[in-house]
């Protein structure tokens, strides 16, 4: 059996049908046996704004998810997880996280654009607002990944969280939107196209939308929970783990306990 343990961003309590269409999600994507527990951020993170609202801020960004996606991923290792998955398109402390544990941590940015790396030559990316995409722009140069990456667009450069949990009723519009601009990409040379939020690609899936003009789209959230788990039967399996000597390197449990009891 593997267990994974789903870090979100959200207030999970906030989230609407949210929360529930994500663990249906997970259940129609995972191996049988495989669970994923869905986490989000304690109560009051976000102060009753929108995300969007404070993240653009690098000093809230830091403290509203820092302590809480690193001390929850040495929990998951404590408490016996097989991986962690960081279940928002703000790649938050990627490198930090894998420094932590010695469990496999994924995030969806990085597991959906080196899967569409597989998928096709060129990716696009559509998102929420101006936002997000200024940060999910700021992670795909941190992947290295610029070159493989073609037009990305925000829904509207103003929309909030609000929309999309409002889609969940009435899909038709918001859908329409994204389509649009998907047609777009696609004549702007994109072979793939991921839609970076997770609500948003959440819509999509349930939507049943997966190509247009010959173009992926591709599973938002699947795709990364699946890789998730391919990383922890890769660990548990072949003995494969990150790489100590730079990047990932690891601290004693000491300095562990001494800064997250």
């Amino acid at each position: 059996m593997v267990k994974i343990w789903y870090q979100s961003a959200a207030e999970m309590g906030k989230s609407g049908r949210y929360s529930d269409q994500l663990q249906e999600h997970f259940k129609r994507v995972v191996d049988p046996g495989t669970e994923v527990h869905l986490h989000g951020v304690p109560k009051g993170t976000w102060m009753n704004k929108l995300p969007s609202e404070l993240l653009r801020y690098p000093a809230v960004f830091h403290a509203a998810l820092g302590p809480v996606f690193i001390g929850n991923a040495i929990k998951a290792e404590r408490e016996g997880y097989d991986a962690f998955h960081i279940g928002t398109y703000l790649d938050a402390f990627l490198p930090e996280l894998r420094s932590a544990v010695d469990i496999p941590v994924s995030s969806h940015i990085e597991a959906s654009l080196l899967i569409g790396c597989s998928l096709g030559q060129t990716i696009s990316v559509i998102t929420l607002n101006r936002q997000i995409l200024q940060i999910i722009k700021k992670s795909i140069a941190n992947h290295k990944l610029e070159g493989r990456v073609g037009p990305c667009y925000p829904l509207d450069p103003n929309f909030t969280e609000k929309q999309p949990v409002a889609a969940f009723e009435d899909p038709k519009d918001y859908v329409e939107l994204f389509m649009g601009l998907a047609r777009e990409c696609v004549k702007e040379g994109a072979d793939v196209i991921i839609p970076m939020e997770g609500i948003l690609a959440e819509v999509l899936s349930s939507q049943g939308i997966k190509e247009v003009d010959g173009a992926v789209i591709m599973d938002g959230i699947g795709v990364p929970v699946m890789v998730a788990e391919m990383n922890a039967k890769m660990w548990n399996r072949t003995g494969t783990r990150v790489g100590r000597h730079w990047t990932y390197e690891h601290p004693n449990e000491e300095i562990l306990r001494h800064y997250y009891k």
